[in-house]
């Protein structure tokens, strides 16, 4: 009863805190409400509604086995599909907007072979990082035993890719000839890894799942839909969003330029991978799409999380999918204002992935065997020996991902903290996680790692709240130390592990930051360089109150001159009088003589 009631309420709160935000949003948006009330495309919604029937009939109908088509329905057969509903879009809105009849294909000709060269050049660079990143899983032996096996190789073949970039940039290599050979080398590694991928996204037969309905192919086909409006917007020689076009597709532009790493900016992971587009490809196309592209990765991250963890319906889960990718931040970013935020997510649905993945061995193996093997883990350098040793990569990989995510967004941060925080939920309850969250956030304020906007000194009270932080969370350590110093003790060298492991990606920012700003400070070591002057708002305060004072000091010291200058003035005066008497004396002296030699 207790648990239902529990379900309830969440669900009730859930419903009324997005109804809130849609209110919100859709009150500070009015654009959305002129968009429905001048609605210009009937008709295509009404041929997008046909092509989803057509569509669902098709694969329900395979899926019985009344037609024979579903060695047909892969990847290249859902591309051919996503050409059709860009040619589908793009003819009405010749149509509708600028009123140009459709007589000729050259354009529809031209816009698809700009979609096909831009798609196959974002397809090679996946390609490659999943031929990367098997290698990694292989060399750690991270699997997953579920699906999602295909998400984790992707995502730490960026990993890999972005590092061998960065020792590239750093000696000004970043060309070219160079990059295409070593790329070209890497790939050689793994190239049983990349035929693999070439087989499993665009040949092989997509396997169906067996509770697949009406439901979840509409969604899909509607989802695709999506991608394609999306993808047809950032074919364009340069993006439309303010801060894509001076910082999130500017800076890939500036590491083609100088052949290396760009002085200053907040470590860029995600900005060394879109600059392939320039220097493989130099097409801008290929840079937004790489920033796009994070989005559709996140879908297939989601539908694994999804399916492994939460244990969702297949039809509402790609339901799900298509509202999450339909909601305006995603779709803004998606095509308008390219950053880097896309990708980022990406990165941080893998890492929860694996978290997962790892928290659910950890509870088989509890189950199973683990009293007396306990002094026998000792040994591993993860904690972990035999078959435990695959589950201990997986933290290990989770930890390298963390690091990842954080060159390419410092507020990765609480995606580190957070999975710290699960490592001792995992082991010793819900106190514990309590601890350690307390804990981080009083070491975000005492390194003042919130200081991003240098406004903290206007936050009153924060230096008293971080050591009432600190206080309560080694309280509740010192409790779960009691109940347990077995588990308590495991815990410390996991989230030991998990901390070094997590600084070996993040570290080369490190070191670049310090040559550029000459500096430990943690701001500075974090942040780097920055672009303009070495200015906050102490530092701007202080220079007037110094400037007021100064200004006060000259005040004062002008009248004083004037008054020490005014008596030389009257003796130099004075002193002409003196001598104009002693002459007038001489003058007088001089007649009286002549008088009396006369």
């Amino acid at each position: 009863m207790q648990k239902n009631l529990y379900n309830l309420l969440a669900i009730l709160f859930s419903v009324f805190w997005i109804v809130v935000i849609f209110l919100d949003y859709w009150q500070k948006h009015p654009t959305h409400y002129y968009a429905f009330k001048y609605f210009h495309y009937l008709d295509l919604t009404i041929a997008l509604g046909i092509v989803t029937i057509l569509v669902t009939a098709l694969v329900m109908a395979a899926k019985k086995g009344k037609i024979k088509i579903q060695k047909w329905i892969n990847g290249l057969s859902i591309f051919g599909l996503g050409l059709g509903l860009i040619v589908l879009s793009v003819g009405a809105y010749l149509r509708k907007i600028q009123e140009i009849p459709i007589e000729s294909t050259g354009e529809f000709v031209s816009l698809l072979s700009s979609v096909g060269f831009t798609s196959l050049a974002t397809y090679l660079i996946i390609m490659l990082c999943y031929s990367l990143g098997e290698l990694l899983c292989v060399l750690l032996e991270s699997y997953m035993k579920g699906s999602g096996q295909s998400i984790l190789n992707i995502a730490s073949g960026m990993m890999v890719l972005t590092l061998v970039l960065f020792m590239g940039a750093a000696m000004g290599l970043l060309r070219f000839f160079a990059v295409f050979m070593v790329l070209l080398f890497l790939l050689a590694l793994n190239w049983r890894g990349a035929w693999k991928f070439i087989k499993q996204t665009l040949i092989k037969p997509i396997e169906l799942p067996s509770d697949l309905n009406v439901l979840g192919v509409a969604s899909f086909v509607l989802t695709l839909f999506f991608i394609c409006i999306n993808l047809v917007n950032i074919i364009s020689p340069l993006p439309r969003g303010f801060d894509s076009l001076t910082l999130y597709i500017n800076l890939p532009g500036l590491i083609r330029d100088y052949g290396g790493l760009v002085e200053g900016f907040q470590p860029y992971n995600w900005a060394l991978l879109m600059s392939l587009g320039h220097i493989l490809f130099g097409k801008t196309e290929v840079v937004m799409a790489l920033s796009s592209v994070g989005g559709v990765l996140s879908l297939f991250a989601m539908y694994y999380l999804g399916k492994n963890w939460l244990k969702i319906n297949t039809n509402y889960l790609l339901l799900a999918l298509l509202i999450f990718y339909a909601t305006p931040s995603i779709y803004h970013q998606s095509a308008y204002e390219l950053k880097v935020d896309l990708g980022l997510l990406f990165i941080c649905l893998t890492i929860v992935l694996v978290f997962v993945e790892w928290v659910s061995r950890l509870k088989v193996d509890e189950k199973t065997n683990r009293v007396e093997e306990m002094e026998e883990e000792k040994i591993s350098i993860f904690y972990f020996t035999g078959d435990q040793i695959k589950n201990g990569s997986l933290l290990v990989l989770a930890a390298l991902l963390s690091g990842f995510a954080m060159g390419i967004k410092l507020t990765s941060l609480f995606v580190f903290l957070g999975v710290l925080a699960g490592i001792w939920y995992a082991l010793n309850g819900k106190w514990a996680f309590l601890a350690i969250s307390f804990i981080s956030l009083f070491l975000v304020f005492l390194l003042k790692l919130d200081d991003f906007s240098a406004l903290r000194q206007y936050h009153y009270g924060v230096e008293s709240l971080q050591w009432i932080l600190l206080a309560i969370g080694l309280v509740l350590l010192f409790l779960m130390f009691r109940k347990d110093r077995q588990q308590f003790f495991r815990s410390i060298r996991l989230s030991v592990v998990y901390g070094l492991v997590f600084l070996l990606p993040f570290f080369p920012w490190i070191v670049k930051n310090y040559f550029e700003t000459q500096s430990f400070s943690p701001t500075s070591l974090v942040n780097g360089k920055g672009s303009g002057p070495d200015i906050d708002m102490p530092r701007m305060h202080k220079n007037w109150v110094e400037y007021q004072q100064e200004q006060q000091t000259k005040r004062k010291v002008a009248p004083n001159k004037k008054q020490n200058t005014t008596p030389k003035k009257n003796n130099r005066k004075g002193r002409k009088q003196d001598t104009s008497r002693k002459s007038d004396n001489n003058r007088n002296k001089n007649k009286s003589g002549n008088k009396q030699g006369n």
